[in-house]
């Protein structure tokens, strides 16, 4: 069957089957990084391929390259709309490989039109447990401090 492990006997070689058996009586195999058909006379049946488990990433538990120098801000002024969303996107990941907990994005008070995008955007994203404007001191309106799952 296909990702069943085989032995081609006169090389002593050991290879995984990607195709079943042709009209010709012969299979595709993998030996190494290299793919040949070979007849299946000339191969012996040596054990099923394991079945992977499926790996179901939660939360914080996400795999990936963590940076130690992250902000915990971005500043998505001067950008428009679907510019700010994609930047905001990127730097939420960001924060979550790198286990912040609260960040803070800086949106400018202005027209008020980037603020509504991304207050929007924040209100059906998975990985933000709650939103609040910033009050005196953190940027007031022209902010919005969120607290990532």
């Amino acid at each position: 069957k296909v990702g069943d492990f085989v032995l081609i006997k006169d090389l002593e070689k050991k290879a995984e089957v990607l195709e079943e058996e042709d009209k010709n009586g012969k299979i595709l195999v993998l030996v190494g990084n290299i793919k040949t058909r070979i007849e299946t006379k000339r191969l012996k049946f040596l054990e099923e391929k394991p079945k992977q488990k499926q790996i179901v990433n939660v939360g914080k538990k996400l795999k990936g390259k963590r940076n130690r120098n992250i902000s915990t801000e971005v500043d998505l002024r001067g950008l428009n709309s679907q510019e700010a969303i994609l930047t905001l996107d990127k730097f939420i990941d960001e924060a979550i490989l790198n286990n912040l907990g609260i960040i803070r994005i800086i949106h400018g008070k202005g027209t008020g039109i980037l603020k509504k995008a991304i207050t929007k955007h924040l209100n059906s994203h998975p990985n933000v447990l709650s939103k609040r404007l910033g009050v005196y001191g953190e940027g007031e309106d022209g902010v919005t401090i969120v607290e990532l799952k």
